[in-house]
């Protein structure tokens, strides 16, 4: 039988390549076991925590899984990453994950933030489903190494998000994506938390969408992750981002400017009316 009753330590890592991973990419990004191929026996495993035995399926179930939506496979198989095979890839902390993200997300980052994801091992992967194309990377995550690192690329949204705000007529639409793509991202409650606040409030501030939306998101959402979290607090915390934005912006120009207090009766018109028309029941 061969590949089936031998675990990952007994393998050369010349006789592995990755060829997949665990379940189907259905947002921007986010990470999931990989899938490798012994060459020598055509056979596939599931790459879970390192040091423990792994269960080896015939192609036919691969085809099969992949045929429900339960893997998704790259377009060409490539060998594992150099580490393979080295004491510290075996370590108990050290779990493989395939890494991956829509060229949509991957725009909204910036140099540093796209620098971890400037690998030789990243690749391409096709689904079949909604002929989506994401991008992935084989990625050797240690203990809140993976989580680190989409809460820093959630970061990097956030700031991405107040910088926005500072614009004269911020872009609500825009200034909701970033934020969505943000949460997809973010792990840390904190983080996420924030993130929530912000993609509320380019909601409450559009002008071509009802401010009851916002409350609708908040109610499904957020009430149902910050449990102690009142629609009020919420909404507070929404006006002090905005305030708190504009306020920086007051403070970088003449304060003569008659653009500026126009600009600024204009939000708070805004919000009094939308204060007014909205609600949590």
């Amino acid at each position: 039988m061969g590949a089936p009753n031998l675990s990952l330590a007994e393998i050369p890592a010349a006789d592995l390549e990755f060829v997949g991973l665990n379940g189907r990419p259905s947002v921007d990004c986010g990470f999931s076991l990989p899938i490798v191929r012994h060459k020598p026996t055509n056979r596939f495993a599931l790459l879970e925590r390192l040091g423990s035995p792994l269960r080896w399926d015939t192609p036919e179930v691969i085809d099969e899984f992949e045929s429900l939506g339960r893997l998704t496979r790259l377009e060409t198989p490539f060998p594992l990453p150099g580490e393979m095979g080295t004491d510290i890839y075996y370590d108990q902390d050290t779990q493989p994950v395939v890494v991956w993200v829509t060229p949509d997300f991957l725009g909204y980052l910036d140099a540093e933030s796209l620098a971890a994801c400037d690998q030789p091992a990243f690749q391409r992967v096709h689904l079949p489903a909604d002929s989506q194309v994401v991008r992935a990377f084989f990625w050797l995550s240690y203990s809140g190494g993976i989580t680190g690192l989409f809460n820093h690329w959630a970061n990097t949204l956030v700031r991405k998000f107040d910088a926005g705000l500072t614009l004269e007529l911020p872009d609500w639409e825009e200034l909701e994506r970033v934020a969505d793509f943000g949460l997809c991202a973010a792990r840390a409650p904190g983080v996420r938390y924030a993130l929530f606040v912000r993609y509320c409030a380019a909601m409450y501030f559009r002008p071509d969408v009802p401010p009851e939306r916002a409350a609708t998101q908040y109610r499904v959402f957020v009430r149902n992750e910050f449990k102690t979290v009142s629609w009020d607090r919420f909404r507070a915390d929404m006006m002090f981002v905005l305030t708190r934005s504009r306020d920086r912006l007051e403070f970088d120009r003449p304060k003569s400017s008659g653009e500026n207090e126009a600009v600024r009766a204009m939000e708070q018109r805004t919000m009094e009316q939308r204060t007014a028309t909205s609600g949590v029941g």
